[in-house]
């Protein structure tokens, strides 16, 4: 394990952890609510409707009304944003989809709203991309309301072979530091960077911290190789992360756990999750 001192034992161990659930299970759903209570759990992701829609789902919006989770919120975005590609209707919609799920989310408190950042049609100049990303969060900051509290957060990606999948940590950096803004930062999803070409055992974790904002925690299964961009974060628990990895994974674990930082695991089913969350408390109980 790594030299990072673990966390002390306590009935908020994990009150910087969380995981993906479906929007259904913002009421009602008595094992979410268990979880909560069990781990001290602080977090929670959702979508605001369907992932394949630009369209906000009344349905979400009224059972965020009505629910009593004592945690924090993060909204995802559609699968199908895209801010770097220049089809005009891609484009736009992408824009005033997270422009209006900023503004939605603000009322109900949500603290982060996190993005993929879309593909471009065919490889460009890096110079050229990071342009672009930066001119469409500056808008979308620019028209949300003057006093919206959500940080708008840009995921790493796991990339393509062709070279047209946009997000690498260097990019995404390059972007929040060309922008003068305390509501924009980084999302680090472990697996996806990984995939994309992130050393994660060389990570100078204190140049990073002051811009990421949420951590993706996703392990790295034996299939993922670095640079391969494949993206499977959702087959293999966090304990089972390939053992080469397994100590950097851990090390960024307890790093950001220290700094208060979002802890989100993003694997389904009830059995998964659990497995995964009594690993987390093991780990920070250490």
């Amino acid at each position: 394990m790594a030299d990072e001192k673990c966390g002390r034992p306590g009935a908020n161990i994990l009150k910087n952890a969380g995981y993906h659930i479906s929007s259904r299970h913002l009421t009602g759903n008595d094992f979410l609510e268990a979880k909560i209570s069990e781990y001290g759990l602080g977090w929670v992701q959702f979508f605001l409707g369907n992932p394949q829609s630009y369209k906000l789902g009344q349905p979400t919006l009224e059972r965020l009304k009505k629910t009593s989770l004592s945690v924090n919120f993060i909204v995802h975005s559609p699968y199908i944003i895209n801010i770097v590609n220049e089809n005009k209707d891609f484009y736009e919609r992408s824009l005033e989809c997270i422009i209006e799920a900023l503004n939605t989310g603000d009322k109900f408190g949500v603290h982060s709203y996190v993005t993929h950042l879309g593909s471009v049609d065919k490889r460009e100049d890096k110079k050229q991309t990071v342009k672009k990303l930066i001119r469409s969060c500056s808008y979308i900051l620019d028209k949300t309301d003057p006093d919206n509290e959500i940080k708008l957060l840009l995921e790493t990606s796991p990339g393509s072979k062709s070279g047209t999948r946009i997000g690498t940590l260097e990019e995404i950096r390059e972007v929040v530091q060309n922008i003068d803004s305390d509501r924009l930062g980084v999302c680090l999803d472990t697996e996806h960077a990984y995939a994309n070409g992130l050393e994660l055992t060389d990570l100078d974790l204190n140049e990073l911290a002051p811009e990421i904002e949420v951590i993706h925690l996703n392990s790295i299964p034996e299939s993922v190789d670095l640079n391969s961009h494949r993206d499977e974060h959702g087959t293999t628990a966090l304990r089972d992360t390939k053992p080469q990895l397994k100590e950097a994974l851990e090390r960024i674990i307890l790093f950001f756990n220290k700094r208060n930082i979002p802890l989100i695991l993003e694997r389904s089913g009830e059995d998964v999750i659990e497995n995964d969350l009594s690993y987390l408390q093991e780990l920070l109980s250490c």
